[in-house]
């Protein structure tokens, strides 16, 4: 097992086109490290979250939806989180991954995926920034976890909303300027929000063409950068940037144009499986008479239903649409 995927990862590592006809073991006892309902959103994508062996780290349980959905969909996860990063180091209780007989480590850190392979542990690091990259990760994941009918089948989805977004668009020509952050340390903690911004209709207020994931902010430069519309990470800073007199001018304060980021397995607006969703929330709030006839609510239960093989109700979908 260990030297069948160790294989498979060197070869995705340098970019070498397996042949159809090589036959690969699937990895059966899995963990996520580091940012865990990042890593398994793509994995329940996939229905395969019964692969899952860690239990969800506390610190990931404030949202309500991501421990209801994680427990659920993780049937076979430890009783207690043996293998989450202790505190902000890349410490693993590697006795427990011998023990559990752990097949595979999946991490969003390159150069600790390598450490762990040095030490005889397979290992795979997942990145994405945009459209394209997320697609990439779900068909990587596909050939590992042996779910290649669910993976055309969210990527399929994945670029038919994309696609419908684009084409709506055309009839629409004025952008506005969007600025997505996290009001507690005035960042944008990740890159692809520069990338569903433009993708759903509007101008990013940080700078796209960065190269580091997260980008520090003042309450001076959101007052330069004048964004029309402003969404935040945490529904707990809404009403404390409401309430900030030095931001009190900006177009987004005056107008009430300040959102909280829909958030389920994780939250939409960072890196997660739940990514064509927020193209459609965000398209929807960027030009909300352009993309009237989307019904959230619809799609929503489409989604989870589909790919999660879970049933939102109604107060689940006002949980995920409107954490405040």
């Amino acid at each position: 097992m260990r030297k069948a995927l160790c294989f498979l990862l060197i070869c995705l590592a340098l970019g070498v086109n397996l042949d159809a006809d090589t036959k690969h073991k699937r990895a059966q006892n899995i963990i996520a490290v580091g940012a865990v309902p990042v890593i398994s959103s793509f994995i329940f994508a996939l229905q395969r979250g019964d692969m899952l062996r860690n239990a969800l780290p506390e610190h990931f349980k404030t949202r309500p939806m991501t421990p209801k959905l994680y427990n659920t969909l993780t049937p076979y996860q430890a009783k207690e989180p043996h293998f989450s990063i202790a505190n902000s180091t890349n410490t693993l209780n590697f006795e427990q991954i011998w023990t559990q007989d752990i097949d595979l480590v999946i991490t969003m850190d390159r150069v600790f995926a390598k450490s762990l392979q040095e030490k005889g542990i397979d290992s795979l690091a997942l990145e994405w920034r945009n459209g394209e990259d997320a697609t990439a990760v779900m068909r990587r994941l596909a050939t590992i976890l042996d779910a290649k009918d669910e993976a055309d089948r969210y990527i399929e989805y994945f670029w038919q909303k994309l696609n419908f977004i684009k084409t709506k668009l055309k009839e629409d020509h004025h952008k506005p300027k969007v600025l997505f952050m996290d009001f507690s340390t005035l960042s944008n903690p990740h890159i692809i929000a520069d990338w569903w911004i433009d993708q759903a209709g509007g101008i990013s207020a940080t700078d796209p063409s960065r190269v580091v994931e997260k980008h520090s902010l003042s309450l001076e430069q959101i007052i330069k950068l004048e964004p029309e519309i402003i969404i935040l990470s945490n529904p707990n800073d809404v009403e404390k940037i409401y309430q900030n007199k030095i931001l009190s001018t900006t177009p987004a304060i005056k107008n009430k144009k300040v959102f909280a980021s829909p958030s389920g397995v994780h939250l939409w607006a960072h890196r997660s499986s739940e990514q064509p969703l927020m193209l459609l929330w965000a398209a929807k709030t960027f030009h909300p008479n352009l993309f009237r006839e989307i019904d959230l609510a619809k799609e929503l239960r489409y989604f989870y239903a589909t790919f999660l093989n879970y049933a939102l109700d109604d107060e689940e979908i006002e949980q995920i649409l409107y954490p405040i």
